[in-house]
């Protein structure tokens, strides 16, 4: 489980950054960061990175979500 705190909100207010106060079951020392940028009304980006202690984020993983629509 990550616990994060809100670092950011773009001045369109569509994207929003969120960086990890803890993380349980990992390394002291690695940060987490989770970014949703919103695409529009059925859709948005989310975007997951992780550090390793003293080194940059990486991209671990990257998800376009559509809302699904019902027949």
């Amino acid at each position: 489980m990550n616990q994060y705190v809100s670092d950011a909100v773009a001045t369109d207010a569509r994207t929003f950054v969120f960086t990890s106060e803890a993380i349980e079951n990992i390394a002291p020392g690695w940060r987490a960061r989770e970014t949703c940028r919103i695409i529009g009304p059925d859709e948005f980006v989310e975007v997951f990175e992780l550090a390793a202690p003293g080194r940059n984020a990486e991209v671990y993983s990257e998800a376009r979500l559509h809302r699904s629509r019902e027949r």
